[in-house]
């Protein structure tokens, strides 16, 4: 509750003045036959009256400043809930506009696996060239070793052989890249 709601009430719940303001001990006594007017326990039902007036009011304030808390708490939870229904209906609609993109999601999948494909085709080619290259340098090896060639045909073998180390480091980096 607001501050204006909480005059409201004090003001028509709880009455500015005191039973003695409202009513005096010997109007309090008029309200009585005339017969009873002299009465001893007039006087103290009259005292009584007062403390459970004041009593009560006090009671009724209480519960007014109560009720003006709890209105505030149930306010901030409001806020609190509806702060977390925006946020769930922000997160369904960026789902929604998401699930609207799927296609164009699908499409940019669909091309990346092509060009996965592609690549993995290119790599392929290489190291079937360089296992073609790989096997001729092992034959020429295998025939400078048992001396098949002339002397020129070891200084191809030694080419090859430098060939062949660079092709290895070559296939190493390139099984290290994918």
């Amino acid at each position: 509750m607001s501050q204006t709601e909480s005059q409201i009430l004090n003001t028509f719940l709880v009455s500015p003045s005191s039973l003695q303001e409202t009513a005096t001990l010997n109007t309090f006594i008029s309200f009585f036959p005339a017969s009873k007017r002299s009465h001893p326990d007039i006087p103290i039902l009259y005292r009584s009256l007062q403390a459970q007036r004041s009593a009560l009011c006090q009671i009724v304030k209480k519960n007014i400043q109560l009720e003006c808390k709890l209105g505030m708490q149930t306010m901030k939870a409001m806020d609190v809930e509806r702060s977390v229904l925006e946020e769930k209906k922000e997160e369904m609609q960026k789902f929604t506009m998401k699930s609207s993109a799927l296609p164009e999601i699908l499409k940019r999948m669909e091309e990346a696996v092509e060009k996965m494909q592609k690549e993995i085709e290119y790599l392929g080619k290489g190291c079937d060239d360089l296992l073609k290259n790989m096997k001729i340098i092992v034959g020429e090896m295998n025939d400078f070793q048992y001396d098949k060639g002339s002397l020129d045909r070891s200084e191809t073998t030694m080419d090859g052989l430098r060939e062949l180390i660079e092709t290895c480091e070559e296939l190493l980096k390139t099984c290290e890249n994918v």
